[in-house]
């Protein structure tokens, strides 16, 4: 769901779980929380598809700089992380629960909820600092990825954003997952990298990906004329 539509759903169940929220917040705190945090998500969602639209419209070749690193997209990381959080708060909840209960091994039953919250815990923290790790870097020399070996612009060819579409073998119903992904080849060796995580949508990459391609090859003949 992307675009209008998008931001539209993420109003209404933004709106829906902060009015689910308020409605728990005396009788159950801790369901109260969980459909807070439901609405944090749906304002991060609504913000991200917005944010597509914005900057695709306002999109300007002239204003890009020397280089462009791309990392991990923020909101699905921040996402991903309240997700993490209403495991969290589910866990601590089935600890408190069971200490005010007379259950047998009592120690041995929270050591499960405990462990999962620990987990949770773990991705939590492992998120955040993804948050500044760079999966792409662009220039007019080549394309890096992560923190490997710059591919220089002579040695690749054929780059381009392409997409494959996946349907669940299982699936009752006759519906595809699109992924994209940056293909290119380098040193006639194929390389694909996904792209739907990060900090980008296609069409800006592939816009960067022709501007950096052709201040290349400028380059390239600006020094044959010396």
């Amino acid at each position: 769901m992307n675009g209008k539509a998008g931001i539209f759903f993420s109003i209404v169940f933004g709106v829906i779980s902060f009015c689910l929220g308020l409605n728990f917040i005396k009788s159950f705190v801790f369901l109260s929380i969980i459909f807070f945090i439901a609405t944090v998500i749906a304002i991060i969602l609504g913000f991200k598809e917005f944010k597509i639209h914005d900057d695709i419209k306002n999109f300007d070749l002239t204003l890009v700089p020397e280089e462009i690193q791309i990392k991990k997209s923020r909101s699905l990381i921040l996402t991903n992380i309240l997700n993490y959080s209403i495991f969290v708060v589910i866990c601590i909840f089935i600890v408190i629960i069971a200490s005010t209960r007379e259950i047998e091994n009592i120690y041995l039953f929270s050591l499960i909820p405990i462990g999962f919250g620990a987990v949770m815990s773990y991705k939590i923290f492992s998120d955040f600092k993804n948050m500044k790790t760079v999966v792409i870097t662009l220039n007019s020399e080549g394309i890096r990825i992560k923190n490997k070996a710059l591919m220089q612009w002579k040695d690749i060819s054929y780059e381009k954003i392409a997409s494959k579409y996946l349907r669940h073998p299982e699936s009752k119903h006759d519906r595809q997952h699109e992924i994209n992904y940056l293909l290119f080849y380098y040193k006639k060796h194929k390389k694909q990298i996904l792209i739907d995580h990060l900090e980008i949508d296609d069409y800006q990459l592939s816009q960067y990906l022709k501007e950096f391609r052709n201040r290349h090859e400028n380059k390239t003949i600006d020094l044959h004329k010396f």
